[in-house]
């Protein structure tokens, strides 16, 4: 391959500096040729599933705190939170939404046929899961009510009332509230987990 650049004495003489003309020549390959030129043959195999597996288990230091990072993302992100900047601001928004989320979990166990303390839990640990291993700094998690009612009618149909009804003395029949709660937990737990493993 050769370059030529060809620059005129007219352009020269005004003292400034102009674009010249290219001209460049290349050889033509045919496909012989082209694999020779571009080392066709000189790619390496494709790694052994031994050599991808020793790979993926090799353990360094970036190694370790690449996968921390990917599966902790808090530790990525709290390093350079500007306190000074959004503190206050995130603080005002958090009792904010505490405020309306707390009663709001309390009545959405209720539509889950569970007692309003589990309203609370789910209120509660869900975000503080989230707070650690999610992945926006900018969104609340929690229940909603059509999950309740969805949950409250499997509760409902596999614990119902009748199942707990206890035969007092002299004739009377009462239900046995707690063991109905324990046991409605139990499925909404379960419903839970079986829910997210399909997720």
């Amino acid at each position: 391959m050769s370059v030529e650049f060809e620059q005129t004495d007219e352009n020269m003489e005004d003292g400034h500096l102009s674009l010249g003309k290219y001209i460049v020549q290349r050889e033509v390959l045919d496909e012989s040729r082209l694999d020779v030129v571009a080392q066709k043959g000189t790619r390496p195999s494709k790694p052994t599933v031994c050599e991808q597996l020793k790979e993926m288990l090799r353990c360094s230091v970036p190694r370790l705190k690449g996968i921390l990072l990917t599966w902790i993302p808090i530790l990525s992100w709290l390093p350079k939170y500007s306190f000074r900047e959004n503190i206050i601001g995130d603080v005002i928004s958090g009792c904010s939404v505490g405020i309306m989320h707390l009663p709001q979990g309390m009545a959405y166990a209720l539509l889950a046929s569970l007692r309003p303390v589990f309203g609370l839990y789910s209120s509660l640990y869900p975000v503080l899961v989230y707070f650690i291993f999610g992945t926006s700094r900018h969104i609340s998690v929690g229940t909603f009510a059509v999950i309740s009612i969805m949950v409250g009618s499997v509760t409902e149909r596999l614990a119902p009332d009748s199942n707990f009804i206890v035969n007092g003395t002299n004739g009377t029949e009462s239900l046995n509230v707690s063991e109905r709660d324990s046991y409605r937990v139990q499925i909404a737990c379960s419903l839970t987990v079986l829910t997210g493993i399909f997720q």
